[in-house]
């Protein structure tokens, strides 16, 4: 992976992370109009979608296959990780997102289908 490709996927990163930001809006005192809140969500949706497609680049060796497996391997595991914590904390108020726990069962299931098509595959 050459230095312009992880500037994009670096670029994407931030891009999506600050338009996340800014759909919480975390610190009340920016004022976000009604019609932004309508469209931010969207420009999100669009924009998670085009770096999807864009930051992705077949790897050439097994090297840049094993890089990116990491890569990937690490990012499950700390989304995992924040979804565990934030399910704990709702099991201990006793108030538990629905959205939250299926967004974990998702994740661990397509995990596992993708470990068995792996097997089978290969």
């Amino acid at each position: 992976m050459n230095n312009f490709h992880i500037k994009r996927e670096i670029g994407a990163s931030i891009i999506l992370a600050v338009l996340l930001i800014t759909i919480s809006n975390p610190f009340d005192s920016v004022y976000i109009s009604e019609y932004l809140n309508y469209w931010i969500p969207i420009a999100v949706m669009v924009f998670f979608g085009l770096a999807f497609f864009m930051c992705h680049k077949p790897s050439n060796d097994e090297r840049q296959q094993l890089l990116l497996l990491l890569g990937e391997r690490f990012g499950f595991m700390a989304g995992s990780l924040i979804l565990m914590i934030g399910l704990i904390i709702q099991v201990i108020d006793g108030l538990v997102d629905p959205w939250l726990l299926g967004t974990f069962v998702v994740m661990l299931l397509a995990k596992t289908l993708g470990m068995i098509y792996g097997k089978v595959k290969h």
